[in-house]
């Protein structure tokens, strides 16, 4: 079949994408090499504003029936055990927004890969890309092999939605070389009876270094900062959570391939706060792996072409903002083709507007790394944030994409960290 536009890759991004243009009426196919539902290595959570764009997709009630995780805030732990904790609602008027979904990347995609055959999307999983067709310097279609055969598509647009390893990218050839983030994850699901999150008892929050006590009546993600890496816990359901090791590859790569359960193991071990709580044998399964992280990209169109989600640059996310960006990027598209239909109008005002949505974001995250990168530096940062909840509640607000970056310079936010300094208050 020939079509407006075809999208390679069926994840967030792809079928978001399908979903919001067959809504305007265009005639959409949507490619996979995969079968689904399928497991994919995610850190399962999504940021408090996706909410937001899976309501516009139509896609919450079918996802909040699978019994999410839902996330009331986050719960950030230094090297040294030092931790601080804000809630979404503590920031945030809009009462749609008051928790952020955690659930395994296996159902959500499947949901919205649902949600775009009952809006009357063309869908072949197991569809393996084998080329690009082009006319005159415009990308035209896609060659694949499917289950029936090979087929030549014509569209008037080709997206690619891929993932970090993008088909559609590597053939218009604009990836860059040598990548900027050198990271590394794995990801296990596993039982831990605490997952629906830990809550600070009076004691505990008393003392920045105590371990907080476990509050089932709360979920809070979690983010253990390590020398060289994270760990990051999230429930997926009432009990069980997402476990994911996020490393340096250049330094952790080797005992990683060698052993990545022992790895896993060694490294969760020096997370003062994880100690007890999770069971080394349930890492014996075989890891969700991912990376190394972050091809960048010279741009994210050309006459014919168009990339969303990770294929457009990998987003290193802190607290779940990898999932909305894909989401966020596909709406910003959609839009765009509302406004000016599949023209190169379309994919300019694109460009642009992607372009400028991440500017702040990352630069926040670049700050956030740089401020982490060193154990003596998170110890001193995260015992700060513990004393100014204000400027923590607005540091998380800016990372689940409640509050747009500038929020931090706020002058209010300003006046309390001088105010609380001269008051004598930790800093």
């Amino acid at each position: 079949m020939n079509a407006d536009c075809v999208i390679v890759g069926a994840g967030p991004a792809g079928s978001s994408l399908a979903i919001r243009l067959a809504r305007l009426g265009a005639t959409v196919l949507l490619l996979d090499r995969r079968n689904f539902p399928r497991p994919k290595a995610c850190g399962d959570c999504l940021s408090p504003q996706a909410n937001l764009l899976l309501a516009e997709l139509g896609v919450l009630p079918r996802i909040a029936a699978l019994n999410p995780g839902r996330l009331v805030g986050w719960r950030i732990f230094a090297p040294n055990g030092t931790w601080f904790s804000a809630r979404f609602d503590s920031v945030t008027g809009d009462r749609r927004i008051t928790t952020a979904l955690s659930i395994e990347r296996a159902r959500l995609d499947h949901a919205l890969l649902e949600t775009a055959a009952a809006t009357g999307v063309h869908i072949e999983t197991g569809a393996h890309v084998t080329g690009l067709l082009a006319e005159r310097g415009t990308i035209t279609g896609v060659a694949y092999r499917g289950r029936s055969g090979t087929h030549m598509t014509h569209a008037r647009l080709v997206v690619g939605a891929d993932g970090l390893r993008s088909i559609v990218r590597t053939r218009l050839g604009i990836t860059v070389p040598l990548p900027r983030v050198h990271k590394l994850s794995l990801s296990w699901h596993i039982e831990m009876p605490d997952a629906s999150g830990v809550s600070g008892d009076r004691a505990a929050e008393a003392d920045g270094d105590a371990v907080p006590s476990v509050d089932r009546t709360s979920s809070f993600g979690e983010m253990h900062l390590r020398e060289g890496g994270c760990i990051g816990v999230a429930p997926v359901d009432a009990t069980s959570a997402n476990l994911t090791v996020v490393a340096n590859a250049k330094r952790y790569g080797p005992a990683v391939r060698e052993n990545p359960a022992a790895f896993a193991e060694q490294f969760i071990a020096g997370a003062p706060a994880l100690a007890g709580r999770i069971d080394p044998a349930q890492l014996s399964s075989r890891p969700l792996a991912s990376g190394p992280f972050d091809r960048p990209v010279r741009t994210i169109t050309l006459p014919g072409a168009a990339l969303v989600g990770d294929a457009a640059g990998y987003f290193d996310p802190f607290t779940g903002q990898g999932i909305f960006q894909a989401l966020h990027g596909a709406a910003l598209l959609s839009r765009a083709i509302e406004q000016h239909a599949f023209t190169t109008k379309a994919l300019t005002a694109y460009a642009r507007a992607f372009r400028r949505s991440l500017r702040g974001p990352r630069l926040v995250q670049r700050l956030i790394d740089a401020a982490l990168a060193e154990p003596s530096h998170a110890n001193r940062w995260i015992r700060l944030l513990r004393g100014h909840p204000d400027i923590a509640a607005t540091l998380v607000a800016v990372t689940g994409d409640l509050r747009p970056p500038t929020a931090l310079l706020s002058p209010s936010l300003l006046i309390s960290l001088l105010a609380r300094n001269h008051a004598g208050r930790p800093a």
